[in-house]
Order: C-alpha cells, then structure tokens, then sequence
C-alpha cells in the first residue's frame, strides 16, 4: 500500500492580515508491507519525509496559543440548541417467514453473534498462531525548526539523520528501536555581522534503545560536542524568550481592538525614524526581487511603521534614497544590524538598522553627527553656521526621544518615561512633524537631536552649538556662547544667567554678587561605522559636570563641594540621583575636595579629595576600584556607618554603605521594647528599622540594643557581628528569652544604582502558622499555651533557649489540637529542627468509641537558622481500597509507635475512598513510619511507609497491599494480583540484594541508560574592537554517564567520569608547551613572563581521572531524596589567575547579560525598605516545605590545588573583609600574587544526615569554604602583600631552581616591608623603580650599588636632621631625626636583601637549566586542547571549528584577519597548502606560495607572509583543466586545483567569484564568498549522506578514518602508562627488595617511582610484584579498548627494558653497564 502527500503545511493568519508559515508545504510518503509465509508474518512500514522545516515567532505562537479555543467553540453546540435524544432501543427482528428470532444480547461476543465457524474468525485465530516482526523505518533527509522574532528569524535547529534513518524492529524477544547516525545542530544569527554563527557546532551521534527483559538506551558521540557563546546574539535569544513566553498566552482582544491605530502602532515590528530635514525614500526588495517603497517625512519622534508593506513581500533587504537622487544607498540586510550612507543628501546622512526591542526593528535616518541631551533639565538647542556662525534654523522634527532607539535615561522614573515618548514638537504633543524651522529647538532630556548639514564644519566631526535651559525665560538668560564642540573627547559649556536671577540661587551656585554660570559638559562619542566604508556617527553628548548617585537607603545626603573656583551645593534623596552644575569641567579635572552629611542637622564627615581624572575621564574605572572609604554618623556623638565612595569615571560619584542591617523581629510590635543597634555604646544611623553598618562589622562586635518602652536605659543588649552567610542566638530580655535568627542577603544592584550591597535580616528563628480554617491550641515545652486563630501566622520564644548554647542548633518542640469539632487529646511533640524538615502527619486521638482519629500534619521548613512551621488538616500518607476482589473484606491500618506500641486503627472504606493515616508520636525514636495492614484478619506488618514496597497477601493470594508515590502522596491500596509473565516470575524467584548494598551491576537493572562523550567544549567569543577573537575555552574529555534503575531493588544508580578537563585562554601572548618548545630564546624557555594560554588543568597522573562520581539512589514513597552512597574523587589540579583574563571575562558577561549584567539575586532596595522595621509575619507566606534529603553515607575526596595568582587588590573581593583589610594595610603595593602554592583539603566522609536538600549542600560548600580559610595564612606566608619570602635563600645546586624562579620576587617583596619603615620617600620611591638586569654580571653590579647605598644610609642619623633643619627648621629638624635614626637601621639590611634579589635576578635570566620548579615546568609543559579558532570576515564571523584553520592562523596570524574562506588545495594532506580568499585579495599557503608574489602590509609577528594577488591587479581568469591561471598587468599566475578534489559545483562556484572579484575589483563584504560557502557546506553534506547510504547497504557504520573528529567522539582512548622495575640482585634481575627501593617494591610505579596510583586496592605488594602484567585498571566507566603492551624502540633492549644505576638519574642506557642496577620498562593500554 502506498500513500502520497504532495503538500502537509500549516499556517496561521491573523485577524491584521499577518500570515506565518509555520510548517512550509512538505512531501510525505508512505508505503506498507505484510509478508506471509506458513511459518510467521512479517510487516514492514516505510515513512519518508521532505524536508521538514518549523517555525515559531510570537505572533504565530499567540495564534496556534489560542487554536484550541476556537476549535472547542467550532465543536461546541450553539447556545439555544439540544443534542437530539438517543433513539429507542430496538425490539426483538422478525424475520419475513414470521418466525420469530431469538433476541441477541449488546454483551454478547462476536463469536455468539456471528458463529464460530465465521471464516475471519478462523483467519485471525491463524494469524494470532504466528510470530510477528515489524520494521518500520521513518526517514528524512533533515528537520529545521526555526525561532523568529517580529521579523526575522534568530535561532534555527537542525536535525540530519543518515540513511537509513530511524529504524524500529519488534518481535517476540523485545523490541529495537535504532538512530545510526544523526547531527543536529544549532545556529544563531548574529545582528552585528548577519551571520548565521553555530551555537551548538554539529554533533554527530548514533542512539539506540532495546526492550526486552529490560531497556537499554544508549548514546554514542560519533564527534565532540562544542557550544560556541557569542555576547550579541545570546543577548537577543535571552531577550526573545520572555517576549516568546508572554504570547503563549491566548490573546484576550477583539476584531476592534485589533484594528485600532494605537494597538497596530504599538506593535508594530518595523519602524522608521527619519531626524533628516528633507523627506527619504525607503525601498523595500524581497526575494523574488519585487520591490515596494515608502517616502518617509521628517518624523522626530512620531515613528510610521512599514508593517503593511513587509504583509505582502518575503523581506530580503532595504536601500535609501534621497528624494533629488537618482543612486540608492548600499543595502541593508534584514538579518543584519548595520549602517550604510544614504548619497545625495545634504551633509552625511545615515541610515542604520537596528534592534532596540526584541519584538521590532527600526530604520533610523539620521544625520552623522547629532546631539543627545543626558541631562536632567529641558535645553533649548542653538545651531549655527561653521562659517558665519549666524543661527542656522532648524526643525523640532530632527529630535526624538533616544529610549525609542534602545537607551533608557537614568533620570527618568517608570511613570515619566511614557510621557517623555510624546515628544513636544512646535508645543504641540504627538504631532507628525514641522516644516517650519525655527531658531532654536526643545531638547528634553534622554532627546536626540540632529545636526544640521551648514553647522557642521568641513572636517565633519565637529559643529557649532550654544546652549541654554528651556526654564529660563529669554529676558533673564542668554544662550552660551556659540563654540565648535567635537574636536575634543570632553570639554566644558557654560551658559549665563541673568540679573533676575534670585539671590538665594546665587548663593547654592556659588557665592553673593554677580551671575552664577551653569555648566555642562559635552562629551564627543564615536558610535557605529558604516560598513565598509569610512563614515560612522558621531554623538555629542550633553551632561552635568558632576552627577552624584546616592545608593543610601536611608536620608537625604547632604554634599558639599569645593573646587579653586568656588563652594557647591546639593540635596540627593536616598537612591536617587543628583546633578551639579555650577562647577566647570575644568576646575573640576584640577581634582576638588568633598564633605557631606547623612541629613541635615548630621555632622560633617571628614574631609576627601578627589582626584579629578578618575572622576571625569571617559574611561570609567571599574566598579569598586579605588573606592574612598568614608564614615558618617547620623547624630553628633553617634557611630560612624561605613560609605564607600567611588569615582566611577564619565563624571559620576556614587555613595553607598556596603553592609545593611534589617529588624523584621518584630519585637517592638510584640511590645518586648524598641531595638536599636550601636558600635561601641553609640547609635549606628538608622531610619524604620534600617541601620547602616560601621566599617568591620565583620571583625569588630555590634550591640543590639533593647529599649523598654517610657524606660530611661535600656532594658537588654547583646553583642553579635555580622555572620558570612547566617546565624542564629537566643537573647534572654526582661520580658522572655527570645530566639532570633541573623543572616545574610544580597541587595540587587540595579536597584542601587549598581552599588555591592549586603543586608543582614534579623527575625524570629522560629515562625508558627495556622494553614487551617479553624483555631489552634498550641502547648510549648515550658506548658505555656497560646491561640492560633485559623490563618494566623506568629512568632513563637521559648524560655528554655536561653540555656543552649551559642551557635547549637535549632530544637523545641510544642504540641498542638483543634479547638473545632469533636474534642481532641493534644498531639505529640512537633520538633523544629533542621532534622524535621518535610511534612510530618500527627494522629490526634478522640474519645472511646469515635470515628478515624483526626490526622493534621505539621510541614517543618528550614532556611538558613530559621524555621516555618505550618499546620494543617491531611496527611501525605493515606489509605484506600482499589481492589475490584476484596468484595466483603475489610481492611484496617494500625499505626506502630516507635516503641512498638500499637496505636487505635483507621479503617479504610470499602468504596474505594482515601483516608489519611497519622502517628501520635512521629517524632519518637527512629520515627520509621511503621503500620500493620490488616486484611480480613491477616496481618502484613510493614517496617516503614516510607519505602516502596508490595506485600502479597497469603490468605488472599490474588490480593496484595501496594506502598507507593501517587503525586504527592504515600498510598497504602490494597490491590489485585496481575498474572505474572515468566520473566516476572523469575525474577520475582531471584535472590534479592541486601538493601546495605553500594552499586547495581548491570545485569541486575531493569532500565540502563549510558552516554559516551569524547569531547564536550564550551567557547567564549568576544566582541572586541577592532575584530572579534576566541576569549576561553572550557574542554572535557572522554565524558562517561550510566543511570541504572532497578525495580526489584528499589535502587537507581548514577555513575559519571571524566578524563580531562582544561580551561584555556585563548587571548594573544599566553603560551603552552607547544610555543616554548618552538622558542629559541633560552632564557624565555625557561623563565617566561608570558601568562600559560592553560589557566585550568587536571595532571592525570598516573592516569587518574579528572572526576569520578556515583551516587545511589534508593527509591522511596515519600519525598524524600534517599542518599545510600555517594562518592567523589577529585584529581589534583593547578590554576592559574590574573587580571588579565579575569577582566576579559567580566567584561564579556557584561555584554553578553546586557545593562542588566547578572542581577538575577537578592532583594530590590525598595522592598528592603518597604518591609523594614515590620514584624517578620506582617504579609507573611510560608515558606515551601523544602526538598529533604536523607543522606547515609558521603564520601568527598581530597582536593589538591597549584594556584598561581597575579591580581590587583580590587579582585579580592571574594575573600571575607577582615582578610581584605589586613591585606590592604599590610601591603606597600597593590597586586596580590601567589607563585605556585599548593592547597590540599584531606578527604572526608560526613555523617548520616536528614534534612532540607538546600541548607545540606550549604553546609557543605561552608565547611569546604571554611577549610579554605584555614590555608589563608599559608597562602599569604607565600604572598607579596605580606610581603614575606616563601623559602629560605640558598646558592648553588637543586636551591638555584628555588632561588630563580621565585627568589626576586620574594625577597623584592620582603624588602619593601622594611624599607617602606624608614619613613624615606625619596628612598622608597628609587626602591620601587624597575632595574632591567640580564645576566649573572649585570645582575652583581647592580646588587654592589645597592650596597653602596647601604652603607651611606649608616650615616642618615647625622645627615637626614641637618636636610631637616634647613628646610623646615626646629619641626623639621625633629622629623629628620625620626627619619635618619629609621634609615640607619633599616637601609643596611634592605640593602643586603635587594642585593640577593638583584643576583637571584641575574642567574635567572642567564638561562640556568636548573633555575626552575617542577610546578612551574608542570605547568609551563602542558599543551593546549586546542589552539584559538579562526573568525572570519571582516567582522569576525563565527564559524564551525576546523582543526587546519586553527593552525594556520596559529602559523600566519593577523594576516588572516579579514578572511572568508579557507580552501585546501590537498584534499588529501590538507596541511600541505591551502587557498585564502578575502573580499580584495586571495593568498595561497605551502607549496603553491612560492609561485605567487608577496603581499605588502601582511608580516606577522612570526615573520611569516602571506603571497597571493589582490582583485585590483587581477585582469584574467582562464581554467586550463585543473589549473587556474590568474593574469595581472605584468605577470601570470598558476594556481593548481588538481589534489583538492572538488565537486564540480564548488569548483563552478569558485571561479565565479573570482571572476566578479576580478570585474569590480573587490567582493561585497557582507556577501562575500556566500555562495563558495553553500556550495562547499552541501558537498560536504552530500559526502557524509553518501557515505551514510553505504554504510547501510552493509549494516555496518563507517566513519571517515582521516577526521579528528572522530578521535573526538566516543571512541577516543585514553593512554594508561606504567613502568616496570626491577633490582639486580644476586645475579638475577626481580623485584627491588632492598630497603632503600621504597615503593620499588611494589614493581609497578608511575613516573616519579611511586606506587601507581592504578594498581588495584586489593592487592597486597606481594601480590602485586608476581604479576606478570600491570594490575592497573583506569576505573569508573572506562573499559579497556585494546591489550598490554610493552613500549619498544631504538633505545631500548629487545624487551623494552632500559637501564641504570638508581630510579633518579636523568638518563638510562640501552645495555646494562658495570655500575647499573636498576632496569624498567614502559607497559601502556588504551582505555575507552
């Protein structure tokens, strides 16, 4: 049978006329086939499939969102109309002769009906008899999904799957279902150059599943799987996806509303602005090259959308053109945000596409230069001509609102932006546009004006403006001078007022008498460059001089400031933003002085002194660098909080207090008192509950303060500092003990002006909550009794905590009933503690002769010191019949206490209802979950409700009673008994496992799951100027995942390895092994100052994994997550850190997240200050009962760390702030660098725990973390900021390596600790000076100079009080005295030591072999995964990664920028030589190069160059067979094509780009080489398809042999290496016995003559020394891939065996000499 569909499609339309293809017309066949022999049937279904393409955008998504809807109307009967009744049931047939027939019955079988001798009945009875095989096979060529915004596509998936695709076979013995080989991949399409980039690179796999007895999935990579980050296009997916979100929902709008003006404006998806004087042509081309235009008016802010012109047309690209203009612009692409130049216009016009909201795009036409007010006052802005200076009129058209272009103004809250989007223009809001010029135009702020083409000066970047305020009326104020700006990056503008201005205004501007200017700044900014061209935008900005951003949370902060031009003034209320303009730009650059106060009536804080280039250069410092560290107090008398002020470039100050302290006790409202916190018996300042912190809160105590209400003094205090993460202490005050909990949150930092703020929340440790709809009675431990009432939540004290311990954690206990319904005896104790976390069910007994007990159930829930605890009604675990034979049973479930005690029984009904079953005591011992079922009188006692189990009942053996999960509930059913298959039956004969077991085998699991990696990597691409480059590069090798389930045990089990890792760097000048072995320069092989290009590595030695893990699961009824076993093993590691990559990271974060970065954690400053000061309850929502765990045995392995550090001290925010304060006063400079230090934490197991899964893996992390803390004195012993040295100084042998590799450093360091304490700054400054030494001798004179110098500093006890005298007489005699008597002690031994570093300085640069450490040749050894990858084009296109490509820019370096091709010219040995091709040249490589002439302007660093031809001098292309002749104006050129074997399409393709290359002399950039590139990316497709086909035709999978992929897929091998060594003793070569060997002995060892870390555990030595191969396996998951073998070459014996005196000496000889007496061999295997 065969089935054709020529056209499948879907599409939606909407009611605006928009329609989407979301499945575009597709070809499906299908054919089916039965065989039939006498034996068995066999049947065969075949399905094939077109290319399959979907897509979604948030239009069609919002239609097919709402299909369901309209599709149950359409079903649905109209209102007013009745389903037509059923008809009668007919009566009994009478046959034609009369004779009544007998009735038939509806319930009888067919076979009754119809007779058993019915011929389909005997043909399905013979069909049953047979075996059936099925095959189906679904095959398609590919499958695209693609997701678009409003109007292009951003992010496409695609799935290849090979010949012969998706095979299912099914028979008697299970079930086959089998994927050969698939690719899918995932490209994004990258605005900044229209690419279509790979996301996730093509990863081909195979899959297959197989059911039988049990199911087996297994997932094979056939290469690596790489994920390539880009900032731009990660930006818009992140920013699609809510947009995507947000249309799932069915619209909710009418035909009307659809219709409307507003709504279609405001959705509209394609916009233009035109800022132009003169009105534009906007002309449209789709893809069939139809074409539509638009003329677009002077708009300003009043934008046309083009959405009804892009309805009818495929949208391809767009062109502008004057309306007095015959030639159009270049094109834009729709996919592509770009900027071309629009010819004819006067002055330079640009148009420019762009995406400032993910749900449109807009056309922006605009002149180059323009003006954008980032004030916070409306301007009247002034043009004049660049030549008579005469006002130039303008019109108010030529400005907008810049939000509309993507950039929102900092000044402007969320309730004035949408009246900043109307636009005054000529007065008169929401007007089109206005011909009429005038003089001047209004220029709101966050308003962008352009320029007109006459005020613009002949150089082009710069113009003549005057400026002035639109609040000042023109009779008291004049416009600022009329000055070219734009020259300059910043300059300064002024405008001045007049006599009417007021006298106190005067006097906050700057003083009495005269006219106090107002200034600005006006900051040039260079914006995007037209493509391919030279033009680009230039922007002058217009700001205040100086914007002070308040991050206070509390008061209004009084600054005062003071420049040599005068005093200033300003208010800023918290969080808020002030401006000043009265200082100019130029006195503020000459540095200014700062004082300010918390409030008005608050003291002064000292005065600070800025310096004026880090407040006011364009290049911004970096958040927190540099930061003044200020107090302010809020009362005179009151304690200082902790200000950071930091100058953050551009003009801006912002002030912030790092550390917040929140009260939501809510012990005031409780009337214990009023609490106030204090620093050393005086108030911290504070405003409703807020208090800011004293600078060390962290080290140095706070006294919280408890004030009784009218009472003088105060009534209690407690001192507490401020925890890390959380604490929690009870506080005994006059009224009770309460409990309180203390920990630590963070601040989002968009919410304080993008300050780092913490805020520590003080609040009850222990909150109770009523979930029911009837009161409470609650019992505390002490007897005391309080009321619930019925949704009330409240805090809850106990006087008891007052005796425990400080830090002990959390436990009381209360009890509880209902004060409704029939009367209830108390519960039993509810624990609050961690180890309670989840939901616990209380059985609450009634009188004799009652009902069911009352079940409640107390939800305990932990976070961080504190704890929820809710009541409520139910229980999670219940009961219930299910069982259709338990007719006339009865069934009863009697809870077991934990002593064993039976308690009253809950009868379950027979009709099938649940009934909730609780404990009185669930607390109690072990608190197991025990019950005894009781079915007709038999009894099954079940240990503990919370494991999965099934009993089979033994009176009733069609019966069982079943525990299992049924959402979020335990059921106890009884059941009925299904008739077990013979597998079931033998496997419930079985032998079951012990339930203590700590791995599943895999013949024992029921469902197994495993996945081979060879390779997955993640890359990181900037967007740096002036091209993109590969930043890092995260690798992991040979990555191995099982999951085993079994049913019969009850058990899951997951097992990960990873062989591997690395983290790379790929910026230019890191190094690996590779780069230093190519070098030489001695002394650089040695001891480079090049950063290693690896920052992150595992050694693997002796083959040890990077990661081995497995975790077992036993399954379990509750919620809880049941951790049987757990164990991680760690290799050791070495980690290299500097500020160089860090900041590079940070900064692609930062673009890759957007203006909002990465704050995604913490609590908005305005609800911190909502809630503060409120009790704890006041809109309280429990919190969720958390996910449990209850672990039982954890073991974590030793983690062993090299770390190598070179960072500035504004990096070390990551450690505790008492560190962070000694350090910074310690040191004398500002880098903190550790060389080489090694941390090593021992391993651990941890002790059997329950409780919340969050606060377990907390805990972990703090105990890790605080074992880190414990090495921080071992890590600044090694230091410079301790300025200590790390060994003690040694010359001569092994001591050298020590001396020079680190010596000078050291020393250096330890010496600027003393010579910083001779109080000498003209000494300490010569000191800090840099000598450049090379060589041992020049490193000798230098340190006899430093001697000298020594020596003269014995006499500046004489000298240095003389020097004193003269210049500052008696006062400067005494300082000189100080100075001299610090100098004469301290110079000499300085001296001493800068003169060891000067030689140790000297014999490290002489290139001494042994002036090295292991970890420094470890590290500097090691090779890279992979070199940088290549971007292509001049915008640097990310492509997928190719292994040639790499090492040919490795090779040529920047003379490959800009390329969009690489072509090999062997096929064979790509390597051999390679065709580039650029948009105006073409460059060959290897053996063809010498044929073609260098190309100017293209050394590298490395000295290579590149030879080829640039289009320019190309005049003929001619194709002689397999070769290409290239003709310029005095030369020909041969370039053979032979070896490369290309498709004949490709080769076509090839020479007609070079002949349009040749014709126009250049490829146009944006489409350079396209279509060289599809024709190659569809050959290579068809090879892998052909390739595929064969591989099916022979059942067997072929891989291409040559790829380096495939060595990256699930075959790659790891190589196990193991030495064998023996001792001559007696005559005869055996194991080393001698006492010396050590771990000799053991005959198999690593590299270092150590025990292979491999051998196995189990073995004894002398075990392990008879084997005759290495008793070594890789472990985890890896299983050898080949047999033992014995490494053999010309340096070795016959058996591989080399030899020498002793295991330590450097070299071994081939024979065995007279003195040799140890002998070894290498044994390696592979493993896989």
């Amino acid at each position: 049978l065969g089935i054709h569909f020529s056209n499948t499609q879907v599409r939606t339309v909407s009611l605006a006329g928009e329609s989407f293809d979301v499945v575009p017309p597709l070809p499906i066949n299908i054919t089916f086939e039965q065989t039939e022999t006498d034996s068995a049937i066999a049947i065969a279904l075949s399905v094939t499939v077109g290319k399959l393409a979907l897509s979604a955008s948030p239009q069609s998504v919002q239609v097919l969102a709402a299909l369901p809807e309209v599709v149950n109307s359409i079903l649905s009967l109209p209102e007013g109309v009745q389903q037509a009744s059923a008809p009668p049931e007919p009566g009994p047939v009478v046959p034609a002769s009369g004779r009544r027939a007998s009735v038939v019955q509806l319930g009888g079988t067919a076979a009754e009906v119809l007779g058993d001798d019915f011929a389909a009945f005997k043909r399905a009875q013979e069909l049953k008899s047979k075996p059936v095989s099925t095959a189906i096979v679904v095959a398609f060529k590919e499958a695209t999904f693609a997701l678009s915004d409003s109007v292009m596509p951003l992010l496409r998936v695609k799935l290849e799957v090979m010949p012969p695709g998706l095979v299912l076979k099914t028979a008697d013995s299970g079930t086959d279902l089998m994927l050969a080989g698939a690719g899918i991949s995932a490209d994004v399409l990258n605005p900044r150059n229209g690419a279509w980039e790979p996301f996730l690179e093509r990863f081909d796999f195979g899959a297959r599943m197989t059911a039988g007895k049990s199911v087996k999935v297994s997932l094979e990579a056939h290469g690596p799987l790489l994920v390539n980050l880009v900032p731009a296009p990660l930006r818009l997916i992140t920013a699609l996806v809510p947009v995507l979100l947000e249309h799932l929902r069915p619209p909710k709008v009418t035909d009307a509303d659809y219709r409307a003006a507003d709504e279609r404006h405001r959705e509209s998806r394609f916009r233009v602005i035109n800022l132009c004087r003169e009105p534009l042509e906007v002309i449209l081309t789709a893809t069939d090259d139809d074409q539509s235009s638009t003329m677009v008016a002077p708009s300003g802010s009043n934008w046309i959308s083009l959405d009804e012109e892009l309805k009818c047309m495929k949208f391809l690209h767009l062109t502008v053109r004057a309306d007095s203009c015959t030639s159009e612009s270049r094109p834009l692409w729709l996919e592509q945000n770009g900027m071309v130049l629009v010819p004819g216009c006067e002055g330079l016009v640009m148009a420019e596409l762009m995406t400032p909201e993910p749900n449109h795009r807009l056309l922006l036409l605009a002149p180059a230069m323009r003006v954008h007010n980032k004030t916070d006052v409306t301007l009247a802005l002034r043009f004049h001509d660049s030549t008579t200076k005469a006002v130039v009129p303008h019109i108010s058209a030529a400005c907008c609102d810049a939000k509309l272009l993507g950039v929102a103004s900092p000044w402007l809250e969320v309730d004035e932006e949408a009246e900043a989007l109307q636009f005054i223009v000529d007065g008169s809001p929401g007007a089109r546009s206005n011909a009429n010029a005038r003089e001047w135009v209004t220029l709101r702020p966050n308003g962008l004006c352009a320029i007109p083409a006459k005020a613009i000066c002949k150089d082009g970047t710069s113009a003549l403006i005057s400026v002035r305020p639109l609040d000042w009326s023109a009779e008291t104020v004049a416009f600022s001078e009329a000055r070219e700006f734009g020259r300059a990056d910043v300059e300064g503008l002024s405008c001045i007022k007049g006599p009417a201005f007021s006298d106190a205004a005067k006097q906050e501007a700057g003083g009495p008498g005269g006219s106090p200017p107002m200034h600005f700044v006006l900051a040039r900014e260079l914006g995007a460059m037209e493509r391919g061209g030279t033009a680009g935008v230039t922007t002058l900005a217009l700001k205040p001089t100086l914007s002070m951003l308040n991050a206070l949370p509390l008061g209004t902060l009084g600054i005062f400031l003071t420049t040599a031009g005068g005093k200033s003034q300003m208010d800023v209320p918290h969080l808020k933003r002030g401006n000043f303009y009265a200082p100019s730009f130029e006195e503020l650059r000459k540095g200014f002085s700062l004082v300010a106060q918390l409030d008005k009536d608050a003291p002064f804080c000292s005065q600070v002194t800025v310096d004026g280039k880090d407040a006011m250069e364009l290049t911004g410092n970096l958040q927190g660098e540099e930061a003044l560290k200020l107090e302010l107090a809020q009362v005179k008398g009151g304690a200082a909080a902790a200000i950071s002020l930091e100058a953050l470039g551009h003009g801006q100050l912002r002030w912030s207090c790092p550390n917040w302290f929140v009260d939501r006790s809510g012990l005031q409202a409780a009337s214990y008192g009023r609490l106030e916190l204090r620093h050393k018996g005086a108030v911290l300042p504070h405003s409703e509950g807020l208090t800011l912190l004293q600078p060390d809160c962290f080290e140095s105590s706070s006294e919280l303060a408890l004030l009784a209400a009218g009472a003088s003094g105060e009534s209690a205090s407690h001192s507490l500092k401020m925890p890390p993460n959380f604490d929690s202490f009870a506080w005994k005050t006059p009224k009770g003990c309460v409990e309180l909990s203390l920990r630590a949150g963070n601040v989002k930092a968009s919410t304080v002006q993008g300050a780092a703020c913490k805020q520590f929340l003080l609040a009850p440790q222990l909150v109770l909550t009523n979930a029911s709809d009837v009161d409470l009675e609650l019992v505390a431990a002490d007897g005391v009794k309080m009321r619930l009432a019925a949704g009330e939540s409240k805090a809850h004290h106990w006087q008891e905590g007052a005796k425990r311990d400080k830090g002990a954690a959390l436990a009381t206990t209360f009890r509880f009933k209902p004060l409704a319904g029939a009367a209830c005896e108390l519960s039993g104790p509810v624990l609050c503690s961690d180890g309670a976390a989840g939901s616990t069910p209380f059985s609450l007994h009634r009188g004799e002769g009652e009902d069911n007990p009352e079940v409640w159930s107390a939800e305990v829930a932990p976070l961080q010191g504190s704890i929820g605890v809710s009541l409520r009604p139910g229980s999670e675990f219940m009961a219930a019949i299910k069982a259709q034979g338990a007719a006339g049973l009865r069934m009863e479930v009697r809870p077991v206490s934990a002593d064993g005690k039976k308690e009253p029984a809950v009868r379950v009904p027979a009709d099938g209802e649940t009934v909730a079953i609780g404990w009185s005591a669930p607390f109690s011992g072990k608190r197991c979950r025990a019950v005894d079922v009781v079915v007709g009188g038999e009894v099954c006692s079940i240990p503990d409700l919370q494991r999965t189990a099934v009993w089979q009942l033994k009176k009733h053996p069609r019966l069982a009673v079943r525990v299992a999960r049924t959402g979020p509930t335990t059921l106890v059913a009884l059941e009925d008994v299904p008739e077990k298959t013979e597998a079931e039956e033998a496997a419930a004969q079985a032998p079951k496992r012990s339930n203590t077991t700590k791995s599943l085998a895999g013949d024992s699991a029921s469902l197994e799951f495993s996945l081979k990696l060879g390779r997955a990597g993640i890359s990181l691409v900037e967007e740096a100027d002036p091209a993109p480059r590969e930043l890092f590069f995260f690798v992991l090798d040979m990555l191995r995942l099982e999951y085993l389930q079994s049913s019969a045990q009850d058990m899951e089990q997951v097992t990960l390895s990873i062989s591997d890792a690395q983290g790379i760097c790929q910026l230019p000048g890191r190094v690996d092994g590779e780069d230093v072995s190519d070098s030489l320069d001695a002394s650089r092989i040695l001891h480079s100052n090049d950063k290693p290009a690896v920052i992150l590595a595992n050694r693997s030695e002796g083959g040890k994994s990077c990661l081995q893990l497995q975790l077992v699961r036993e399954a379990t009824s509750s919620r809880d997550l049941l951790i049987s076993f757990a164990d991680l093993e760690l290799d050791k590691f070495d980690f290299t850190l500097d500020s160089q990559w860090l900041q590079r990271l940070q900064k692609w974060t930062s673009d890759a997240t957007g203006d909002t970065g990465l704050d995604i954690f913490g609590s908005p400053a305005q609800e911190v200050l909502a809630t503060a000061g409120r009790p704890i309850t006041d809109g309280y929502t429990p919190p969720s009962v958390p996910a449990v765990v209850q672990a039982e045995e954890v073991k974590l392995g030793a983690i062993d760390l090299t770390v190598w550090c070179a960072l500035q001290l504004k990096y070390l925010d990551f450690l505790p702030g008492y560190i962070q304060t000694a350090l910074k006063v310690l040191s004398f400079s500002n880098k903190f660098t550790l060389d080489g230090v090694g941390i090593h934490l021992p391993s651990k197991s941890l002790d059997p725990h329950r409780g919340s899964l969050r606060d377990y893996a907390s805990a972990i992390a703090s105990d890790y973390t605080a074992s880190f803390l414990a090495h921080i004195a071992e890590l600044l012993g090694k230091s410079s900021l301790l300025n200590l040295p790390k060994a003690p100084l040694k010359l001569g042998g092994a001591a050298v390596a020590v001396l020079g590799d680190g010596l000078t450093s050291v020393t250096g360091g330890a010496v600027s600790l003393i010579s910083n304490l001779t109080l000498d700054p003209e000494y300490v400054e010569r000191k800090k000076r840099a000598q450049n030494i090379h060589g041992v001798q020049a490193g000798v004179a230098a340190a006899g100079k430093t001697l000298v110098e020594g020596v003269e500093g014995m006499f500046d006890v004489i000298r240095k009080p003389v020097e004193g005298a003269k210049e500052g007489g008696f006062f400067g005699f005494a300082k000189g005295l100080g100075t001299g008597l610090a100098g004469t002690m301290v110079k000499p031994i300085a001296a001493i030591g800068t003169a060891v570093g000067e030689i140790g300085t000297g014999i490290a640069s002489s290139g001494n072999t042994f002036n090295d450490s292991t970890e420094s040749r470890r590290r500097r050894a090691r090779h890279r995964a992979r070199h940088p990858r290549l971007l292509f084009g001049e915008l640097g296109e990310v492509r997928a990664f190719v292994d040639l490509e790499a090492e040919l820019l490795q090779k040529y370096g920047q003379s490959m920028q800009g390329v969009y091709e690489v072509l090999p010219l062997d096929k064979a040995n790509p390597s051999s030589g390679a065709l580039f091709l650029f948009s105006d040249r073409l460059a060959v490589v290897g053996a063809a190069e010498s044929t073609f002439d260098v190309l100017a302007g293209n050394k590298t660093p490395q000295g290579k160059q590149l030879h080829g031809l640039r289009f320019c001098d190309l005049k003929e292309l001619t194709v002689h067979g397999q070769e290409l002749h290239l003709q310029s104006a005095n030369k020909k050129y041969v370039l053979s094509l032979a070896a490369a074997n290309l498709s004949s399409e490709v080769k076509a393709t090839l020479i007609a780009g070079l002949q349009a290359a040749a014709a126009a002399g250049r490829i146009e950039p944006h489409r350079a080489w396209s279509e060289l590139h599809s024709a190659m990316a569809a050959d290579a497709a068809a090879t892998r398809a052909s390739a595929s086909a064969r591989a099916a035709e022979s059942d067997f999978l072929m891989l291409d042999a040559t790829s380096k992929s495939q060595s990256r897929g699930s075959q790659k091998t790891k190589l196990l290496q193991v030495w064998e060594v023996e001792r001559w003793n007696l005559g005869v070569w055996a194991t080393a016995a001698w006492v010396q060997d050590g771990s000799l002995q053991w005959r198999w060892v690593d590299d270092q003559g150590r025990k292979h870390p491999q051998v196995d555990e189990n073995l004894q030595k002398s075990e392990a020394s008879k084997m005759k191969e290495p008793p070594c396996q890789l472990g985890g998951l890896y299983k050898p891939a080949g047999p033992w073998s014995i490494e053999k070459s010309a340096s070795t014996d016959a058996d591989g065996w080399v030899y020498g005196m002793a295991w330590s000496q450097p070299t071994w000889n081939k024979s065995p000499g007279m003195t040799d007496m140890t002998r070894k061999r290498r044994w390696t295997r592979p493993f896989a």
